[in-house]
């Protein structure tokens, strides 16, 4: 009678460590595939909160016939000039992005900063890229410090009314290099008939991201961050932080403008800042600044055009063509590959 032999049970160590080597590399190979999946997904839902936004500005061109301006200003009266900043174009969208409720909240009689807290809380989730890696609100502290009944935490907005391809921030558009101009400005009212290089070849929105791709370095072409600084721009707040609270100890920010002056995606962010001494001068003015525009997509950002549609521009991109875009009648002659 023969006897069986008894089978091996098990791996040897040698065995068990080059299995573990396998699944570490798979792991390795299959972690980036998912990040890109999960950002491909997010870029795509980003890409569609800017057609909504499309959808609702030509909604509200067709009911009003022009499209909102990015910032309302009734103008003072008064000797000193100025005047109250009434709403953003975010909050005149409102009712064209199922948003009704919350704009019957909004007063639009009075200035934003005395508007409830209950509205300058509430995120808005169309105006947030989920690429966006910032908090979903804002704290600014010397609003409530200053008795404004807005308080201090305000949603954030992640894409920016283009104001064309000039440097200098001004509350009157008039005095902006007409051939410098973009779809959006202080009390504008631009129709489509105004847009005459086109509105596929002109770009009305783009990204402006908060958080640590938002940081913000003051003035053009700065390179190192601010040491006082606010990493992105509230959704209602229609104008940058004026240099009198600057001076008074307001950090840095950017707005719900966007410029195409400089490149997409420039570190540190320029500062949106308004000099109340030459806020209404454009013209050679390099004191007052606007934000450029900026996404955490690697190598571009998504903008919305003038009819709709939605396309990515490299970071890359020629800058002579990049501000061309940006204009509404510059009669340049560039067209978006």
């Amino acid at each position: 009678m023969s006897s069986s032999k008894v089978g091996r049970q098990g791996f040897t160590l040698v065995e068990l460590l080059v299995v573990i080597a396998i699944i570490g590399v798979l792991i390795a190979l299959l972690l980036p595939a998912v990040q890109q999946a999960r950002e491909a997904a997010r870029r795509m839902s980003c890409s569609n909160n800017l057609k909504q936004m499309g959808i609702a500005l030509h909604t509200y061109h067709d009911t009003f016939g022009s499209f909102p301006p990015a910032a309302t200003l009734n103008y003072s009266t008064s000797s000193s000039g100025g005047g109250d900043w009434i709403t953003s174009g975010n909050a005149a969208l409102l009712p064209f992005l199922e948003q009704g409720n919350l704009k019957d909240l909004y007063d639009s009689t009075e200035p934003w900063e005395d508007q409830s807290s209950v509205v300058a809380q509430t995120v808005v989730d169309t105006f947030v890229c989920p690429s966006n890696a910032g908090d979903k609100t804002l704290t600014l502290e010397f609003l409530s410090a200053s008795g404004y009944s807005v308080g201090s935490k305000l949603a954030i907005t992640t894409y920016l009314f283009s104001r064309g391809g000039y440097l200098g921030w001004c509350s009157n558009p008039r005095t902006a290099p007409a051939a410098e101009r973009g779809m959006f400005d202080v009390n504008s009212k631009t129709r489509l008939a105004d847009v005459r290089d086109g509105s596929s070849n002109t770009i009305a929105m783009g990204e402006g991201a908060t958080g640590k791709r938002g940081e913000i370095g003051e003035g053009w072409g700065s390179t190192t961050v601010s040491t006082t600084m606010i990493p992105g721009q509230a959704w209602m707040v229609p104008t940058p932080i004026p240099s009198d609270f600057v001076s008074a100890g307001v950090p840095y920010s950017a707005s719900i403008y966007g410029s195409t002056y400089e490149k997409i995606n420039k570190y540190p962010v320029t500062s949106s800042y308004m000099d109340v001494d030459s806020m209404t001068d454009c013209v050679g003015n390099t004191t007052d600044t606007i934000s450029g525009f900026r996404s955490y997509h690697p190598g571009g950002a998504l903008f919305l055009f003038g009819d709709s549609s939605g396309h990515f521009i490299s970071e890359t991109i020629n800058m002579t063509t990049y501000r061309g875009l940006s204009t509404m009648a510059g009669n340049e002659v560039v067209t978006l590959e």
